[in-house]
C-alpha cells in the first residue's frame, strides 16, 4: 500500500521516478527508487526533506545510488533500534587479522569492520551522547580480545579506568604522562627503523601497538609548547611501517584543534552525531554528521573517501572484564 501511495506523492510533484522496493530490517528502513526517462538523480536529492515527512521517518536519509540496477536508494535508521552487543555479535565474524576491528552494523544490517593496519589511523569526533565514547569501548574491547599493546590518554581518568585490570592496557591521565608517552613511541619508532633497515628484526616480528587519545582537545589547549602536537606529528607521519598506530578522539572539533597536518595523515575519519554543519566539514570535510541522530549513529569516511553510515556496536569496560578475563 505504501508504495502506491509514495510513488503518488512522487507523481504529484513531477518527480520521474518510482518506488520499487521497500525492505526493512531492526535497524533501518530502506527505499529503492528507479528513475524514469529523462529524470535526474537530483531530482529525487532536492525532495529528500519532503521524501521524509512523507514517510514519517525520524532523520534524514543516507542516498546510496545502485549504478548498476539504476536505483537511487534512500536508507532511514530507526528510531527505536535495538542495541547491537559487541561480544554477542563478533563471534559470528572470522577475525583474521589482529587490527580488523568490528564496530557495528551498516543500515542494511551488515557487519563493518575498520582494519587499523591498513587505515593507519583514526579520527574519532562526535557531541555528548552521540556514542563516541562507545565506540572507543568497542575499539578497545576488539584490541584487547586480539592481545593488541593498547595504550589510552584520557584526562579525566575515570571511563576507562576498568580496563586497567588487563595486563596490556596502559593510561596516561595528565598532559605531561602523555607527552612522555608519545616521546617514548617517537623513540621506539626510530629504534624500529633502525633494526629494520640493520636487518636485526623483520617487520613481522614486530608486536602492534596503538595509541588511543581521548579528548584531544583537552590536550590540545594545555600544549602551549606545541611539544605533544609535534610528537605527535612525527609519529603518525611514519609509525605505520612499524605497527604504531593513533586513534584521536574529540567532542569539540575545529580547526584550531584538528589542523590539515593532522588531517592529511589520517584518512579514515569516523563521526558521530556532531553538533553542527562545521563541525562535521571539520571531520569528513563535508557535512551530514550534524543530521544523524545520536546513539551510536555514525559516518565513517574510508581511506578512499567512500561513506558508511553504521549503528555503532555496544559494549562497556564490566562487559570486557566479564568476556575476556573471567570467561577464560
Amino acid at each position: 500500500m505504501i508504495n502506491n501511495e509514495l510513488n503518488q506523492f512522487l507523481r504529484d510533484y513531477k518527480i520521474k521516478a518510482y518506488c520499487s522496493e521497500i525492505k526493512e530490517n531492526s535497524l533501518s528502513r530502506i527505499y529503492d527508487f528507479s528513475l524514469l526517462p529523462g529524470s535526474k538523480v537530483k531530482n529525487l536529492e532536492k525532495y529528500s526533506s519532503e521524501i521524509t515527512m512523507f514517510l514519517r521517518e525520524c532523520s534524514e536519509p543516507t542516498i546510496n545510488i545502485i549504478y548498476q540496477q539504476n536505483i537511487v536508494r534512500f536508507e532511514y535508521i530507526k528510531y527505536n533500534r535495538p542495541n547491537i552487543n559487541f561480544f554477542d555479535n563478533v563471534r559470528n565474524y572470522w577475525i583474521n587479522h589482529s587490527l580488523n576491528c568490528y564496530i557495528g552494523n551498516s543500515l542494511s544490517n551488515d557487519p563493518v569492520f575498520v582494519n587499523i593496519a591498513d587505515t593507519p589511523h583514526i579520527l574519532i569526533a562526535g557531541s555528548t551522547g552521540s556514542g563516541k565514547s562507545t565506540l572507543l569501548n568497542v575499539l578497545i574491547s576488539n584490541l584487547l580480545r586480539n592481545n593488541v599493546d593498547t595504550n589510552l590518554i584520557d584526562l579525566k581518568g575515570i571511563d576507562f579506568i576498568e580496563y586497567n585490570r588487563f595486563n596490556n592496557f596502559k593510561i596516561s591521565s595528565s598532559y605531561e604522562e602523555a607527552l612522555q608517552l608519545l616521546k617514548l613511541s617517537v623513540h621506539k619508532m626510530n629504534l624500529l627503523y633502525s633494526f629494520i633497515t640493520s636487518g636485526k628484526m623483520k617487520k613481522e616480528e614486530i608486536i602492534p601497538s596503538v595509541i588511543i587519545i581521548d579528548e584531544f582537545a583537552d590536550l590540545i589547549m594545555q600544549d602551549f609548547s606545541g611539544e605533544f602536537k609535534n610528537n605527535l606529528l612525527k609519529l603518525i607521519q611514519k609509525c605505520r611501517a612499524v605497527s604504531i598506530h593513533v586513534i584521536i578522539a574529540t567532542q569539540r572539533p575545529s580547526v584550531k584543534i584538528i589542523d590539515g597536518n593532522i588531517k592529511a595523515n589520517i584518512p579514515v575519519r569516523i563521526a558521530c552525531k556532531t553538533s553542527s554543519g562545521i563541525d562535521s566539514r571539520v571531520i569528513l570535510d563535508e557535512s551530514g554528521a550534524e543530521k544523524l541522530i545520536g546513539r551510536g549513529d555514525s559516518l565513517m569516511r574510508d581511506a578512499q573517501g567512500n561513506f558508511i553510515r553504521f549503528q555503532s556496536a555496544y559494549t562497556t569496560p564490566e562487559d570486557a572484564i566479564k568476556n575476556l578475563i573471567l570467561n577464560k
